[in-house]
This record gives C-alpha cells, structure tokens and sequence, in this order.
C-alpha cells in the first residue's frame, strides 16, 4: 500500500472511538492504541464477532460471501476484476458503502464508517441477506458428507469427474489449435510479403520504362 493511503488510514483510524484490527504485512510507525496490527488474522471468527461494526474490504468475491454470511457491513475500496461490481452491489444493496481510492482522504474515509457504523439500515439490510443466505435445506457438514459419501458408493463416482481431467497437457491448453492459427498467420502474412514484393517489382518496373523512354 502507498504511504500516503497508509498514512489515510492511521489519521483516519485515530479519529475513531472504536478499536481496529488490521491486517498489514509489513511495518507501521506511530500507531494508534486502538489499532492493532498482525500480517495474519483469522478473517472468518472476526467476522463471526457480534462486537464487529464494519469490515473494510477490496470486495473480493469471498471476502463479500463471509461478510454477507456472518451480517458484518462491508466499506468496500475495489482495485480490480470483480471488485468493482462487487462494491456495487455492496452500495446498491444498502449493506455498506463504497470509496474510490484516487478520491480517498481523511474525512471521506471517517465519514464512511461512522455512517455505516451509527446508520442501522446497513446492518438490517445485511442481518436480512444473511438470513435468506443461510436459509438452505441442509448444512454444509451435512452436504459434505452426503458427498464423501456418495463419492465412496458409486466408486470414486467417475460421472462426476471433468472431462480436462483426462486430457493431456497439450489439449488442456489447447496448444494444437493455437499452433494451426499461428501456421495460419504465418502463412498469411508470407502471402502478403510475396504479394506486396510482385507489387514493388511491378511498379518499379514500370517506373524502370518511363524513366528510360
């Protein structure tokens, strides 16, 4: 992260009563006490958390997923990919907010979590679609051992098996199509080069005559 988003973040953090947990690789100087700083944190049992005001993601599609599953807002600054229509989605949907990083300061950042935290729309909104997310006819253990155990029924249950599983790595990557387009193209433009050189001989040739009559 470039210092000066760094540097955002710590003034924008200072700002705030509540406490911060933030995932950062690397070293920071002057931090306030209600920042703590790990290079790992366990994502999924904060996010669990009934104390967890607000998440600030990238809006990757996973982190969206844990989010929206454990009812914790989301204040989402997309970078790239899915990102951005994720954020979208976060902001159309009322379960959070989106910032853009070339437009990020101070007081647009505070400003944002303090909506987020104080507005309860956000947190109904997420608490709604987390229940119609979790509304499901079975549990995943209970699905992963449905499948574990069908999978030991049929035999290892080749059906389920996908078909690039059994190609080699030539077809996998399609290296003998993108072979034939390159001969294709490599003949193509040697017809031209022969083409383009018949033309220059021509018209040199005429210019050749003119040029002696």
């Amino acid at each position: 992260m470039p210092l000066k988003y760094r540097q955002v973040f710590l003034e924008a953090f200072r700002k705030l009563p509540q406490r911060v947990l933030w995932k950062y690789e690397g070293e920071l100087q002057d931090l306030p006490d209600s920042v703590r700083v790990n290079s790992w944190l366990p994502q999924q049992d904060i996010l669990a958390h009934p104390n967890v005001k607000v998440f600030i993601s990238h809006g990757g599609l996973l982190s969206l997923q844990e989010s929206i599953f454990h009812a914790t807002p989301l204040l989402v600054l997309p970078i790239f990919s899915d990102q951005p229509r994720n954020a979208m989605f976060v902001e159309n949907s009322d379960i959070g907010r989106m910032l853009v990083w070339d437009e990020l300061t101070v007081d647009s950042l505070v400003d944002a979590l303090t909506d987020i935290i104080n507005n309860t729309k956000y947190k109904d909104n997420v608490v709604r679609m987390s229940a119609s997310l979790r509304d499901q006819p079975t549990t995943p253990q209970e699905r992963a051992v449905f499948w574990t155990e069908y999978v030991i029924r049929h035999r290892g249950a080749p059906q389920l098996r996908c078909p690039a599983a059994q190609q080699s790595w030539v077809e996998f990557l399609m290296l003998d199509v993108v072979g034939l387009l390159l001969v294709v193209l490599l003949l193509l433009l040697l017809l031209i080069h022969r083409l383009l050189r018949a033309l220059s001989a021509v018209l040199f040739s005429d210019y050749s005559k003119k040029k002696t009559a």
